[in-house]
């Protein structure tokens, strides 16, 4: 699909932080959409703070419409907005509106510049290693433990379709590299 201009239409999906102020980063992007001819999206339970610029939809709806997704928050929102997208060929552009921002490179103020970089497709992928547990991923980790209490269970863990042994114990946690940060500080 092509817009005014002859250049593909581009769909910005929004994630945001629960409760950081995020409106002028909101604002900055339906601008930049407006003039690059793109539409932003938001989840329905999130139109309160994403203003009336920003269309909602469902959420079921949102990663199988996005191209783009922005997440405004800190490294949890980032990891909810990477969530939503597994599987699917959408980057997200993550910008820090929370404390650390482990994952986040880009600050509110550098948020028009990296949205022209990625107008301009001059952008890196940074892949992140994900851990899969039927049908649940994670990106920092997953705990497994017996539904019964005071109980063990055994466990047959796969890396990448190879079989690595099996393990006993009340839980097992797995962690990929991005979730080990937290256990070695």
């Amino acid at each position: 699909m092509k817009n005014s201009s002859g250049r593909p239409h581009l769909t910005l999906g929004l994630v945001v932080h629960p409760d950081r102020p995020v409106l002028d980063s909101v604002r900055l992007i339906t601008r930049y959409a407006r003039r690059a001819g793109a539409v932003v999206i938001a989840h329905g339970g999130d139109a309160e703070r994403v203003g009336p610029e920003v269309v909602t939809v469902a959420p079921e709806e949102f990663a199988d419409r996005v191209d783009v997704v922005i997440s405004l928050g800190g490294d949890g929102t980032m990891l909810g907005a990477m969530r939503l997208v597994v599987g699917r060929d959408a980057p997200v552009l993550g910008v820090n509106h929370g404390h650390l921002g482990f994952l986040i490179e880009v600050s509110p103020s550098e948020l028009e510049q990296a949205l022209d970089r990625l107008a301009e497709g001059r952008y890196t992928l940074e892949p992140h290693s994900c851990l899969e547990a039927g049908d649940f991923t994670a990106f920092n980790d997953i705990v497994l433990a017996s539904a019964e209490p005071l109980s063990s269970l055994t466990l047959d863990l796969e890396v990448n379709g190879l079989r690595h042994g099996y393990y006993r114990g009340d839980a097992v946690i797995a962690c990929t590299p991005t979730g080990s940060t937290a256990y070695n500080r």
